[in-house]
């Protein structure tokens, strides 16, 4: 069974967690994560983006959200990571009434579910001697009673539909893919020493996962809800994912931006990557696509930083530490390296071959925004990032894998583009024994479809379905009274079926 490996960082901050909890999944490649939401970074600091998995090579050691937002009364409210002893985000959720976070000491969780647990979950879930796996136990589903927290802390299919999250009685986690990760974390339990900002208030909900299939091994996606939790709405907000970039060799990087594409990707800027952690003649990229939100800026870190709350406002907004557009002796540009994909701002193309920059180390910084967040809700934001190595046009293989995931997010995974039909549909009904059943669901979510008897005895499943079902006859049997339950992450469905 494949996994892929996360972990979110956690550092110091006038606060030292003993230990933060770090979980894994692993694909084609293996990446880790911690309970604070950091990526690509071990609970001791080191890097954890493995490619491939089995190997000693890393794509990246750190990547984390960097949020910038003001007030009405334009005070800054900022939350940002690209020092791991200087933190920005914390484990757990904030209190609903009294809008501070919870002990991080508590939270200190990173939760993981897969496919093929919750399948044998499903089935056993009423065998005599069967016991729940920890994982589905441990799964967040509900907050504690009497606690002032949201009633759902993770998505889950309510099977028994009795609104709380108990897994003897069927219910399991509502993941996306076949393997996936889930972290609850905040920027509200400490000082933001970093970023200079004034916290947010800002919980984010995220779930990384992967496929093992589709030709999606070598991609990961992220889905995250990140929640005004404050005292004062969100005003042109803008957020970033930041990624420390190695890729091998860490020294011989250049980094794209392809505007049209929503695309930032890093690159080997030589022939070679050397060392014996390099890829050799296998050129190495690392790309991050967006897919539910357009891109607006993006930023390369050679190596000064931001170092004051208006320097990191500037970046986030796509200008350069001293608020100016970037390239300007070749037009304004929001864009680093762009190409020819901005030519409505630059005059020529813009890359670092064409500027005649020297590979090195580089961080990158790809934004979205503005938005605007009013107290209490909350914004969803969805990119995936892919690995690979090439001997062949680094830019062409980089643009086919990122039209190759955002196809298969908008075929599968974007919930924005189901038909208006809400319902599940079933015919003939009733059916003659022996005859072909019909289902039709609503497109482009990921169902899970059973049938049961009068008993509730499971006679038939179908999982990973997408849009109709056919069940033979001779799969079910005896004439008499069914029940078929469609469930996804988003909703479920019931509906009787009567076979003459």
């Amino acid at each position: 069974m494949i996994r892929f490996v996360l972990i979110f960082f956690l550092g110091y901050s006038g606060y030292v967690q003993s230990q933060i909890a770090t979980e894994a999944i692993t694909n084609n490649a293996s990446i880790a994560g911690r309970s604070d939401g950091v990526l690509f970074t071990t609970s001791d600091g080191k890097s954890a983006f493995k490619y491939p998995a089995n190997s000693n090579k890393m794509m990246a050691s750190l990547g984390a959200f960097w949020i910038s937002a003001k007030t009405n009364d334009s005070i800054l409210l900022q939350a940002s990571i690209y020092n791991p002893l200087q933190p920005e985000f914390w484990s757990g959720p904030i209190d609903t009434l009294t809008r501070k976070s919870k002990n991080p000491d508590n939270w200190n969780s990173v939760y993981l579910a897969n496919a093929y647990d919750i399948k044998l979950h499903r089935e056993n879930y009423k065998t005599p001697g069967y016991s729940v796996p920890k994982n589905i136990v441990d799964w967040p589903g509900n907050s504690l009673a009497g606690a002032a927290l949201p009633a759902v802390l993770a998505p889950y299919i309510d099977w028994n539909l009795d609104g709380l999250y108990t897994p003897h009685n069927g219910d399991y986690p509502a993941i996306k893919g076949d393997n996936a990760m889930y972290q609850i974390y905040n920027d509200e339990y400490g000082e933001h020493n970093a970023s200079g900002g004034i916290p947010l208030k800002a919980q984010v909900s995220q779930m990384v996962f992967n496929y093992t299939g589709y030709g999606m091994e070598n991609v990961v996606f992220i889905e995250a809800y990140i929640k005004n939790m404050g005292d004062y709405d969100w005003k042109d907000c803008f957020v970033g994912f930041y990624t420390d970039i190695v890729l091998g060799n860490p020294n011989d990087n250049f980094i794209r931006t392809e505007v049209d594409q929503n695309l930032v990707y890093a690159y080997n800027g030589d022939e070679t990557d050397e060392g014996d952690l390099g890829y050799g003649s296998d050129k190495p990229f690392l790309g991050q696509v967006w897919l539910n939100r357009p891109l607006s800026s993006s930023t390369v870190f050679e190596q000064k930083m931001p170092s004051n709350s208006m320097q990191l406002r500037r970046i986030m907004e796509g200008y350069t530490l001293e608020g100016k557009l970037k390239y300007d002796s070749t037009g304004g540009s929001k864009f680093a390296y762009p190409g020819t994909s901005d030519l409505n701002h630059t005059q020529s193309e813009i890359s670092e071959e064409s500027l005649g920059n020297v590979p090195g180390k580089r961080k990158m910084l790809s934004v979205v925004g503005p938005l605007n967040v009013k107290m209490g809700k909350g914004i969803k934001l969805e990119f995936a990032l892919f690995a690979g190595t090439t001997q062949a046009s680094v830019e062409a293989e980089v643009r086919k894998y990122a039209q190759s995931v955002k196809g298969f997010y908008n075929q599968n995974l974007n919930i924005t583009a189901i038909p208006k039909q809400n319902y599940l549909e079933i015919y003939p009904n009733p059916c003659h024994a022996n005859s072909n059943i019909y289902i039709h669901l609503p497109d482009n979510q990921n169902w899970t479809v059973d049938v049961m008897d009068a008993k509730g005895v499971m006679v038939c499943h179908s999982q990973n379905t997408y849009n109709n079902v056919i069940i033979a006859g001779d799969k079910i049997g005896a004439c008499g009274v069914y029940y078929i339950r469609a469930s996804s992450s988003h909703a479920v469905f019931n509906k009787k079926l009567i076979i003459n």
